[in-house]
């Protein structure tokens, strides 16, 4: 017994499907792309707007009301660029986009980060901002991801509360190898009512405000959080009285993690000699751009030289060495990963001391971060860059550099001077003293003969300190003497090479007396 159906129909309504679910696809792609390169193309100047603006108020050269109006005008440029970041998250997250990268954190030290931040604002309205919390509880987590739900909640409560206080309360339990953490964030602010509370997790509805304390915002917070919450396998429930104020509620079951040892907090925060002037480039396209690192730079006591081109760069690289370089990512002809990439090929070849570079960019993905550090960058700086964030990690990278350094200069040394002192500290201890003294000497002349202009007792020096330099074994000092050396030095020149042999020299001195205690309590 047989017979046939005819299924030419739903063929036909199944190819449709997937035709329309390819379009689907192709369309959200088309608007992450659009969405991301419009947020670069705005990002751009509006990274110059908010750093001059910056620049102006911490200046402090004007009238109280001038003061006034560039303040407000800071701010309502940095909410457009929050309410820019706002509607890009809100594109990755529908799409399908917004990848997570759990890592193991202890709960409560993160979410004690975040209080951090926000304990000058709370301050500033005079309210209580307080943690309660238990035991530590390590998870497996996405941290900026988490970091952004409890900071959108917090600033919400902050926002809102007059007067009273935020209590943001974590508790957790775990059984069978998951961890159920329960946060609760509870504010005694204006409150919302019934009506409004379910329209507050559409995009860019807010809850309706008193005159008298209408706030800025996108809207968009509370929508960004509880998406989040869910792409983590969470739930956030928002409970709300008019006049006594608001409960929210975020629950997330996460797998246990094993502790991870934390790194020792350092002494004391890193910083930069005084009076280390750094030498850095700036290499962007766009010159509003340059103008603005490059007087962010100033500001912070550094010289700038900047450039249009990768291929101006590279013939910068080539005559002059630099500590720095700060590169767009994005740029026409060579861009900034080849950039990087070529200047450490010129490193290796030419045996150059290494130069920091780092990357700037208005696009925040992943993947561009990824792209520079195999280029060879050595950080990313996110536009706009404040004044502080850039001043740190210049700091930061500036100190790395000078450790590295001073280290692969005591090996060196140990090289060098151990056949010659039979590897015994009873005489290497008292070469080194020496050798410091002798080379101190030597680096007041040069400054002397710089100040004075007198070339040819410039050159003498030099001639001195290399000669101690090819004693010890320091080979980029002796490099360094030797390229100086080879200029046409002329008056014009001599802080150029006094700044650079100043440079060298503080990394050989710091390795020789680092080596004189190692070896003095042997």
């Amino acid at each position: 017994m047989g017979g046939w159906i005819d299924v030419s129909e739903r063929v036909r309504l199944l190819d449709e499907l997937a035709v329309a679910s390819q379009e689907a696809q192709e369309a959200n792609r088309a608007k992450s792309t659009f969405l991301a390169t419009m947020s670069h193309e705005i990002r751009t100047p509006m990274n110059a707007i908010i750093g001059l603006l910056e620049l102006a108020l911490k200046r402090g050269r004007l009238h109280e009301e001038d003061q006034a109006s560039l303040a407000i005008a800071h701010g309502s440029a940095s909410d457009l660029l929050s309410f820019i970041g706002d509607i890009l998250d809100i594109s990755k997250i529908e799409s399908g986009r917004f990848e997570l990268a759990p890592e193991p954190h202890d709960i409560v030290t993160l979410t004690a980060s975040v209080i951090t931040v926000f304990t000058a604002l709370a301050r500033q309205k005079n309210l209580r901002l307080e943690l309660v919390t238990g035991d530590p509880s390590w998870v497996q987590i996405d941290g900026l991801c988490y970091k952004q739900i409890v900071s959108n909640l917090i600033s919400n409560a902050i926002k809102y509360t007059d007067c009273g206080s935020v209590t943001v309360t974590l508790a957790s339990r775990v059984s069978d190898g998951w961890c159920t953490v329960q946060l609760t964030i509870l504010d005694t602010g204006i409150g919302i009512d019934q009506a409004e509370q379910a329209r507050l997790f559409e995009p860019f509805s807010q809850a309706s405000q008193p005159e008298k304390i209408q706030q800025s915002g996108t809207g968009l917070g509370l929508m960004i959080s509880r998406s989040l919450c869910e792409t983590i396998g969470g739930s956030l429930k928002l409970e709300s009285t008019p006049g006594q104020g608001t409960r929210v509620s975020v629950e997330m079951k996460l797998p246990v993690a094993d502790a991870v040892a934390m790194p020792a907090a350092p002494a004391q925060e890193p910083v930069v000699e005084p009076g280390r002037r750094l030498k850095i480039m700036v290499v962007d396209d766009h010159p509003a751009n340059r103008l603005l690192v490059s007087q962010q730079l100033a500001y912070l006591g550094h010289d700038a030289t900047a450039v249009e081109s990768g291929e101006e760069a590279l013939r910068r690289l080539i005559e002059a060495r630099f500590d720095v370089v700060m590169t767009d990512f994005n740029m026409p002809g060579m861009n900034g990963f080849e950039l990087a990439r070529q200047c450490r090929e010129l490193e290796r070849l030419h045996g150059w001391r290494r130069t920091v570079i780092l990357g700037l960019t208005a696009d925040a993905r992943q993947e561009q971060i990824n792209e520079g550090q195999a280029a060879g960058m050595d950080d990313c700086l996110f536009k706009p860059v404040g004044l502080e964030a850039l001043d740190h990690c210049l700091r930061r990278h500036m100190q790395r550099e000078e450790q590295s350094d001073m280290v692969v200069c005591m090996e060196e040394i140990r090289r060098y001077l151990g056949p010659l002192t039979a590897h015994q500290s009873t005489l290497m201890v008292p070469l080194l003293a020496e050798f410091v003294r002798a080379s101190d000497d030597d680096i007041a002349g040069l400054q002397r003969a710089a100040e004075e202009g007198h070339v040819d007792q410039f050159i003498d020096r030099i001639h001195r300190l290399k000669g101690g330099a090819r004693i010890m074994g320091t080979l980029k000092l002796v490099a360094t003497c030797s390229e100086i050396e080879s200029w046409e030095l002329d008056q014009a020149r001599l802080p150029e090479a006094l700044a650079r042999l100043q440079q060298e020299y503080e990394v050989v001195r710091l390795a020789a007396t680092q080596l004189q205690v190692m070896d003095g309590e042997e």
